[in-house]
């Protein structure tokens, strides 16, 4: 009879032990596999869904909402996305390239950009706001739109008067005299504000496409509704 020594139960504990081992691995391969079909089976369904299932309800007054605001995009475009955003933002920044992106692919697409800043957590974004609304009026808006999304980083320690030169603004004394005592750009902005507060927006930025309040909508939605629209 064959005596077992320790370095047979040695071997024995090992070979018992990688057994184990590779059921463990294949339990743990399988289940990653199943997790994996899963949430694949789940994106193309999220996907696929309806446009209303994403929609947090529909505005009734869309048309005339969207009847104020900077329009951008072609003179002759027909299909519109009303955004109202909030400099100090940072989806507001991803939207905005992402905006910038349709439009540059659907030259039908135009972008209507109404003001919300968020003043109890954004402290410069009323003074954003304001400072858009002063470059709009010399003719510069959607570039100085880009200039500040693209520097986001720096809001409140570069002055407006910086971002407007970098936007092109041309008159800067103009600008700066805006900035400080325009009580009428005060007003445009405030206008913005009432307009998402009186709906009840829920943040920034706020979607609205074809009358239905968007809460992040992904580019094959929005371009889905935009197709839906009249």
């Amino acid at each position: 009879m064959r005596t077992i020594n320790c370095a047979d139960e040695s071997r024995s504990r090992r070979t018992r032990s990688g057994a184990a081992t590779f059921g463990e691995i294949l339990t743990l391969a399988l289940s990653i596999c199943a997790f994996l079909v899963a949430t694949a089976a789940y994106l193309r369904a999220r996907a696929d869904a309806p446009a209303a299932a994403t929609a947090l309800r529909h505005l009734d007054d869309w048309a005339q909402l969207s009847s104020t605001g900077h329009r951008l995009g072609t003179t002759n475009a027909t299909k519109s996305i009303l955004v109202f955003e909030d400099y100090q933002c940072p989806f507001c920044k991803i939207m905005h390239g992402t905006l910038k992106r349709m439009r540059a692919a659907n030259p039908d697409i135009v972008v209507i950009s109404r003001q919300f800043p968020l003043t109890s957590t954004h402290p410069h974004a009323m003074a954003a706001a304001i400072a858009a609304e002063c470059a709009s009026d010399q003719g510069r808006f959607e570039q100085f739109q880009d200039t500040v999304y693209s520097a986001q980083s720096q809001i409140g320690s570069v002055t407006w008067a910086e971002f407007a030169n970098r936007s092109g603004v041309p008159d800067a004394p103009r600008f700066a005299k805006c900035v400080a005592s325009d009580t009428g750009i005060r007003r445009r902005v405030q206008r913005d504000l009432d307009a998402a507060l009186e709906h009840q927006l829920p943040g920034t930025p706020a979607i609205i496409v074809a009358g239905d309040l968007l809460t992040s909508p992904s580019d094959s939605l929005i371009l889905r509704l935009l197709k839906r629209a009249k």
